[in-house]
């Protein structure tokens, strides 16, 4: 999530730097991109070509988005009262993060026997990825780049209307939360 922001700020703000860009999960949130996002979630087909429907249900997109997004709007409001709860809670972490690895992995996940993990990932590459978060008591550093990413002074950067020159590519997925 946050590394495609790294990634972009980084292509915008040292172009010189930077020979290409590519991620997922590209996402601009300027009054227009909204206004077109709402568009798209009455009428999918309003901004994308026929065959992309599935990708943009109607309804189903804004749903989801309710649906799995409290985890961001609690980092982004409270990352240290959850990053405080988590530090010293290893079951609790690996249930907060793996999830999130369910159902933003694939939509169908969380209907399924453990939330699917066990379809895409092996067992110590999950708890590899949660005892990072244990071990090195990372949960609440990584909670505040949430917050810090909408504070006052990352908004006053308008990051979104900076253009940039270095060549960008972006993969949309089936399966990511959210496409712009």
């Amino acid at each position: 999530d946050f590394g495609s922001v790294i990634g972009s700020h980084m292509a915008t703000l040292f172009p010189e730097n930077i020979l290409g860009y590519h991620s997922n999960l590209c996402a601009v949130f300027t009054v227009r991109s909204v206004i077109k996002g709402i568009l798209n979630a009455i009428k999918p087909t309003f901004y994308f070509r026929h065959g992309f429907e599935e990708m943009f249900p109607h309804w189903e997109v804004t749903k989801r988005l309710i649906e799995e997004t409290g985890y961001y709007h609690l980092q982004a409001t409270k990352p240290d009262t959850i990053g405080a709860v988590l530090s010293d809670n290893p079951v609790g972490l690996a249930a907060y993060i793996l999830e999130k690895w369910s159902s933003l992995t694939n939509r169908y996940y969380k209907d399924s026997s453990n939330g699917g993990l066990r379809k895409s990932f092996k067992l110590d590459a999950l708890l590899d990825n949660v005892m990072i978060y244990y071990l090195t008591n990372s949960i609440t550093t990584s909670s505040r780049i949430f917050a810090e990413h909408h504070s006052s002074e990352q908004r006053e950067l308008h990051m979104a209307s900076v253009p940039t020159d270095v060549p960008t590519g972006c993969a949309r997925f089936k399966h990511d939360l959210i496409h712009f």
